[in-house]
């Protein structure tokens, strides 16, 4: 057994810390094979999160609920900080992918969820070492190899992936969604 999922409350926000960790703060016990971060984090109207990555991890946020604010741009050494300060309005259902920087420097992601709004801003954030191994893409299927991609449509076909569900469902949507289908393969 791996443990409750560790959990953060304070200053206007929900972390949790799915895999990897959030500063000093937060500490998930999954153990992955490569370096990986995966945050569900929840920001209360006029709130701001921060979470610090070595600059050359890959990362994106989703948002799940609400119109978050993301300011990119924003990198820092040991001895300085710099801001580039675009802001970017994520509506709910977007995704936003980072660019990378050297491993001298880390990044700063910076969400906000604006003071006007009346719902919380509901984000993922996952980050993760690049593994620097071969891609193959068609469609929403990504692998190694042409012949991976294949045999995971075939998965796919077959219904090994799991329940389909619509990213748009509510958590409260979701959770009877797979209650009543929770049997089926």
């Amino acid at each position: 057994s791996v443990g409750p999922m560790p959990l953060y409350e304070g200053d206007g926000l929900t972390v949790r810390a799915v895999s990897g960790s959030w500063g000093t703060a937060l500490q998930s016990p999954i153990q992955t094979t490569t370096p990986v971060n995966i945050l569900h984090v929840t920001i209360q109207p006029g709130a701001t999160f921060q979470h610090v990555l070595p600059g050359d991890y890959t990362a994106m946020v989703y948002v799940r609920a609400g119109h978050a604010k993301v300011v990119e741009g924003i990198t820092s050494t040991s001895t300085s900080s710099a801001r580039g300060g675009q802001e970017t309005d994520c509506p709910v259902h977007s995704t936003v992918f980072f660019q990378r920087s050297s491993t001298s420097e880390q990044a700063v992601i910076e969400l906000r969820c604006s003071s006007n709004d009346d719902v919380a801003c509901d984000v993922l954030l996952m980050a993760g070492e690049p593994i620097r191994e071969q891609v193959a893409a068609q469609g929403a299927m990504v692998m190694n190899t042409d012949t991976q991609v294949q045999e995971a449509y075939g998965d796919y076909s077959r219904g090994l992936f799991g329940i389909p569900w619509d990213h748009a469902l509510s958590d409260d949507d979701w959770k009877e969604h797979v209650s009543r289908r929770g049997a089926q393969r």
